[in-house]
């Protein structure tokens, strides 16, 4: 029903770019790795600190609440469609390489 990640260090999680290819909803941090740099608050929960009790709040937030859960849901999967292929994730890639060399 949702998709949950906390990485820290993360240099590049693919895992979220898979959970959003999903049309899972998202509960992440977003002070992770390089997913951050994709994500936004129309795929999911972004939360910024690693408090458990906050994590499970967002958890059964979007859990309980069907209509919240299709409305990430649906976004996440036109999302993916428009934006997440190889193509494009190995431009967007090579710009953050070339921004950062």
């Amino acid at each position: 029903k949702a998709f949950l990640y906390s990485g820290v260090n993360e240099p590049f999680g693919i895992a979220v770019e898979e959970a959003i290819s999903s049309g899972l909803p998202l509960i992440v941090y977003g002070k992770g790795g390089g997913y951050t740099e994709i994500v936004n608050r129309s795929m999911g929960i972004i939360l910024n600190n690693l408090e458990e009790d906050i994590w499970a709040k967002a958890l059964i937030s979007v859990i309980v609440n069907n209509q919240l859960q299709r409305k990430y849901s649906a976004y996440n999967t036109v999302y993916a469609s428009k934006y997440l292929n190889a193509n494009i994730m190995n431009k967007r890639i090579f710009r953050l390489i070339e921004k950062n060399l």
